[in-house]
């Protein structure tokens, strides 16, 4: 099992899953997000902060899709040397290597980076509904929104300068004294210091945002039980993403705590272990930004399923009454008994949707004036 688990194949399934699900998530999002800007009538909903939220998640799939591409192709060289007679001596020069090291500190760079832009997936979000929170979660939104910029830059910089006056390369490229030879290093990312103090921070911002999500969620009414099963998933997949790193911190913790000459904790699973939480993070908070507009896409695609297979069987009836249902247990639509806010644009309007006798009527009221505010967070 320990084989199997660090093994080639296990390192390329794993790394292609990630390109997928952020591929489709990221493409999903983007269709989204040009649909209603095309849609004339719904123009008016979408906000800046809205496309903030999408370049947000497009930069963050790149990166990780750069990460994986290192990763793969470390997996490919490391492969080869496996397979040579003498892989313990070649293995150590190619771990020793400058440019083995820059990759290794260009992808946690990149890792970086991405948690922040993922946190400013969710901040833009939260802020394309501040219309109808009320001041105290707009002052905690403002807060969290600072707390993330900062936190963005305090991560780069402690990156770029953790280790002067010398400069940044020496993070890949070790000096050596020309006297006595004595190597002299400096990784930040492995610095058990620099190294916790980078994850507390991350884990501190993603805290803040599952604690405003959580607010926002009380002071919205929800009366549709599938919008409430999926605000729920929404969060317990957001939680899995802070575990995913807090694992990776004990994690590393534990390996790097070893006594002096102690190696027995440097073992390929641990490490693998490192990486593939490393990719957990990510994924779990793409998942969990990703299931708020998702669920649209699943709505169609059931309907579009069960619509074509009515056609084939030719069952119009029986297919008309399941694709109902279908769109029912999705919670995509809401009868007479309720109105609901479809939309919250940059000014202080929302549009509202009440369904009577199949005949669709749009109101239009002040948004701060609805006593019972609520959310559509198909969006």
């Amino acid at each position: 099992m320990g084989y199997s688990f660090t093994s080639f194949d296990s390192k390329v399934a794993y790394e292609c899953c990630t390109i997928i699900i952020m591929f489709l998530f990221t493409t999903a999002r983007v269709i989204s997000q040009r649909a209603q800007i095309s849609n004339q009538r719904r123009r008016h909903g979408v906000l800046k902060s809205e496309i903030f939220s999408t370049a947000c998640l497009i930069v963050t799939a790149i990166f990780v899709f750069i990460q994986c591409g290192y990763s793969l192709n470390e997996s490919v060289e490391t492969k080869t040397i496996n397979e040579s007679p003498n892989a313990d001596e070649l293995y150590a020069i190619y771990d020793a290597k400058p440019s083995t090291m820059f990759s290794t500190f260009f992808q946690l760079t990149l890792h970086t980076i991405s948690v922040w832009l993922l946190k400013g997936c969710y901040v833009g979000y939260f802020h394309s509904m501040s219309e109808v929170l009320n001041k105290r979660l707009r002052w905690g939104l403002y807060a969290t929104s600072a707390y993330c910029l900062v936190g963005l830059l305090a991560s780069l910089f402690m990156v770029c300068f953790w280790c002067s006056p010398a400069p940044i390369s020496i993070n890949w490229n070790p000096t050596y004294d020309e006297v006595t030879g004595a190597r002299t290093s400096c990784r930040v990312f492995n610095s058990i210091p620099a190294f916790s103090i980078l994850t507390s921070l991350n884990i501190a911002g993603d805290m803040m945002i599952a604690l405003l999500s959580i607010f926002i969620i009380r002071s919205i009414n929800i009366t549709s039980r599938s919008v409430m099963v999926a605000v729920i998933v929404i969060i317990f997949v957001g939680f899995l993403s802070i575990v995913a790193a807090i694992g990776r911190l004990i994690l590393f913790l534990y390996i790097y705590t070893s006594p002096p000459g102690d190696w027995s904790r440097f073992t390929p699973a641990n490490i693998v272990w490192i990486q593939l939480l490393v990719r957990i993070e990510v994924l779990f908070g793409t998942l969990a930004y990703g299931f708020a507009f998702g669920r649209v896409f699943v709505k169609k695609f059931v309907e579009g399923l069960v619509a074509l297979t009515s056609r084939i069987t030719g069952g119009s009836g029986s297919g008309s009454r399941t694709g109902t249902n279908a769109s029912k247990s999705l919670g995509s639509s809401n009868h007479s008994r309720g109105m609901r806010i479809d939309e919250v644009s940059s000014g202080s309007l929302a549009s509202l949707r009440s369904r009577d006798e199949g005949k669709d009527e749009e109101y239009r009221m002040e948004a701060v004036n609805v006593p019972n505010k609520q959310y559509d967070w198909r969006n």
